[in-house]
């Protein structure tokens, strides 16, 4: 007999750390070439110790921080949420930013909100 259950999104900073230790170690960019995806993005800030694993801290405070005032769910954030702000900030890092200012609480704020992903209702 088949049991089954309900997929969850990330829940704590080691759950993030993982996903983002993806970015590091478990993609290829670009394709076929060995090099993971943040190296082959950000080649330079790679070489110099540059790793998103070790930001999930500040996204994971960062998602938290931006839930509404009085939310009172279950803490669990959607991957899409996360892959989006992720890309965002990497994005930003191969684009030549200082990951020193990208990787910030109040930079991790400013680009959470834009990437919570919100039904679209029909008006």
């Amino acid at each position: 007999m088949l049991a089954s259950a309900p997929f969850h999104g990330i829940r704590d900073v080691d759950e993030l750390r993982f996903v983002l230790s993806g970015y590091d170690e478990a993609t290829e960019w670009p394709p076929h070439s060995g090099i993971s995806f943040t190296a082959g993005l950000a080649p330079e800030t790679w070489a110099g110790g540059f790793r998103m694993a070790h930001h999930a801290e500040g996204l994971m405070l960062a998602m938290v921080l931006e839930l509404p005032a009085k939310y009172e769910g279950p803490i669990e954030f959607p991957m899409k949420t996360v892959a989006q702000a992720a890309r965002h900030a990497l994005l930003r890092v191969a684009s030549g930013a200082d990951p020193r200012d990208v990787m910030t609480i109040d930079s991790w704020r400013r680009i959470v909100p834009g990437a919570v992903i919100r039904p679209s209702w029909p008006s």
